[in-house]
This record gives structure tokens, C-alpha cells and sequence, in this order.
């Protein structure tokens, strides 16, 4: 899977108000400033390609409900092998060693994860596949789309692989000023994703991740 790239727009940052002194009275015959008033943090704009560079995965991760075979070698043998799925609380029951957190992790890290787990206790240099049958998860795809409407993530979507489970552009789309719209942290990201050179292959896409919303906007005339 690619990835767009584009530059970095940096959204603005909350005034840093240093700690003051006791205020001084208000001079004879004065009125006393204005309080100003508290400023709003908007939504972080960037391109998407940035996401990958600050240590966003960079494909799909397993979500809540998603569904994983996992399989354990050891010295050459299978030594265990059992299918998963990710509770609510992003954590999935592994035999032997209990409840592990893998929610929010790309397929390489849970085995990552699973192998740190497994080899402190219960084997020795321990491999682990993991097969995702279904990463859990849906999205949003709005806008200029045949069908717009929520979508499950499968075996993992991109932007332009979401837009064409919605039936495709229409004839009104602006596709090269496409976005994904996404939480991180408590704040919203609207990432900028030129659907438009990824279909013509002049550019990367981009994984999707849960309740993310791909918006394609309608062209001016």
C-alpha cells in the first residue's frame, strides 16, 4: 500500500499566557481593558502523508471485533494455534499467558507483542503469525460518492479503495481535494488526500483506520 505526500500546514496553537503579577489598579478616569476572549483550537490540517512521518501506523490496524488467526512456532514446532477476536476493551485472550492489549497495532506489531509475551515464561524464541480475517472498525465515506454511507473495514481499506466500495466518484466529484477527516487524541485531523493522482497512479494512498471519514467535496464551475 502507498501513501500520499504533500507538505506540512500546521494548525494554530492555543496564546501561551504566561502568570502575571497582581494586577495593577485601573488608572483615574480609565476603563479597564477588555478581557479577551478564549481561544478556540481548530482542527489540525495537514497533508497525509505526515501522519506515517509522526509515527501514525502506516496500515490498517486491528480495531475492536476485529478477527485474527494466530499461530506460534517454537524450536520448529507449532506449539499453539487459535483464532481471536478484539474484545471492547482492545484486548484479546491468549492462551497460556492471558488477556493482551492489541488493539491499535498493525498485524506485525500484535506478533511483536504476542512474542515479547509468550517468550518470557512459556517458550523459547518464540515465532508468531497473525492472519487478520477482518480488522474490525467502520468508516465513513461523504460526499460526492455514488453511495455514501458507513462501511466496515474488512481486510483493511484505504481512501480511494473506500471511496470505490461506495460506488465510485460521480461526475461532480473533486477528487483532488479529497479528505479524511479523523480523532487523534481528543482532537480532529483533517488530512489532505489527492484522490485525483492516486487514480492515476501519480501518488500514494492512505490506510484508513476506525471512524475515519473520507469526505470528497463537489467542484466549483
Amino acid at each position: 500500500m502507498r501513501f500520499a505526500g504533500c507538505t506540512l500546514i500546521l494548525a494554530a496553537l492555543l496564546p501561551f499566557e504566561p502568570a502575571s503579577a497582581a494586577p495593577r489598579p485601573a488608572a483615574q478616569g480609565k476603563r479597564p481593558a477588555a478581557a479577551r476572549p478564549e481561544a478556540v483550537r481548530p482542527a489540525t490540517v495537514r497533508p497525509a502523508d505526515t501522519a506515517v512521518r509522526r509515527g501514525t501506523p502506516a496500515g490498517p490496524v486491528v480495531n475492536p471485533g476485529a478477527v485474527l488467526d494466530i499461530a506460534v512456532y517454537a524450536a520448529g514446532e507449532k506449539e499453539l494455534e487459535f483464532m481471536a477476536t478484539v474484545a471492547p476493551d482492545s484486548t484479546i485472550m491468549v492462551p497460556l499467558a492471558g488477556t493482551t492489549r492489541v488493539g491499535g497495532l498493525e498485524p506485525s506489531m500484535v506478533a511483536q507483542r504476542l512474542q515479547k509475551v509468550l517468550g518470557g515464561d512459556y517458550f523459547v524464541n518464540p515465532q508468531v503469525l497473525v492472519n487478520v480475517r477482518d480488522y474490525g472498525g467502520r468508516v465513513l465515506v461523504s460526499g460526492e460518492v455514488q453511495k455514501p454511507g458507513i462501511y466496515p473495514m474488512g481486510q483493511g481499506l484505504s481512501a480511494l479503495s473506500a471511496v470505490v466500495l461506495a460506488g465510485g466518484f460521480t461526475d461532480f466529484a473533486s477528487a483532488g481535494k479529497s479528505k479524511v477527516v479523523r480523532m487523534r487524541n481528543g482532537r480532529t485531523e483533517v488530512l489532505k488526500v489527492d484522490l485525483g493522482k492516486v487514480l492515476k497512479g501519480e501518488s500514494q494512498d492512505f490506510a484508513l483506520r476506525d471512524g475515519d471519514r473520507v469526505e470528497v467535496p463537489r467542484r466549483l464551475f
